[in-house]
């Protein structure tokens, strides 16, 4: 097998913190499992945008009640993007999304907010932590932590800029 790049290292130890989106009561939909009647019951997706409708549906679900869980004997295969122009794209759709709900969920709109603009230029602690917990937990080797917060840290800054471009009106395309 072939020696993972940086992207793909800081995608297998950062990019899908499920069991901690999990305990804050939120989930990526590419890992939700839900019943047809809590569907129900917490309403639709957002179907007009392109990303964070997923977000946006679990927080309004744990604010009716539910309750979501992290399946520890679940295994999802993802395939790990493995290159900047990959994660570049998906930080347009994320952030592409996060501005389209923003005129409609409160929590999106802080993300456009000069705190939040603020915390985006600063280093990405929240992965230095994380990356430093994991280590004690997988073993994990200093040169892949080092690779994955400068991964971590191009992300913050690539999102500051599409952020500042959509507040400005210089905007980018959402893609999916």
């Amino acid at each position: 097998s072939k020696k993972p790049n940086w992207v793909e290292i800081f995608e297998s130890i950062l990019d899908f913190p499920q069991k901690e989106n999990a305990l804050l009561g939120r989930s990526v939909t590419a890992n939700l499992f839900i019943t047809s009647s809590a569907l129900a019951e917490a309403g639709a997706f957002e179907e007009d945008t392109f990303s964070g409708a997923d977000y946006q549906f679990t927080r309004r679900a744990t604010l009716q009640g539910f309750k979501i869980v992290f399946g520890e004997k679940v295994t999802v295969k993802h395939p790990a993007r493995n290159s900047i122009a990959q994660i570049r794209k998906k930080a347009r759709r994320v952030v592409g999304g996060l501005y389209e709900l923003r005129q409609v969920d409160a929590n999106m709109a802080k993300q456009f907010s000069v705190k939040v603009l603020i915390e985006d230029a600063l280093p990405p602690f929240h992965a230095i932590r994380s990356c430093l917990d994991r280590k004690k937990t997988q073993n994990l080797a200093w040169k892949n932590i080092i690779k994955a917060v400068c991964i971590a840290w191009h992300n913050k800054i690539y999102r500051l800029y599409l952020k500042l471009s959509l507040l400005l009106g210089i905007g980018i395309k959402a893609e999916r």
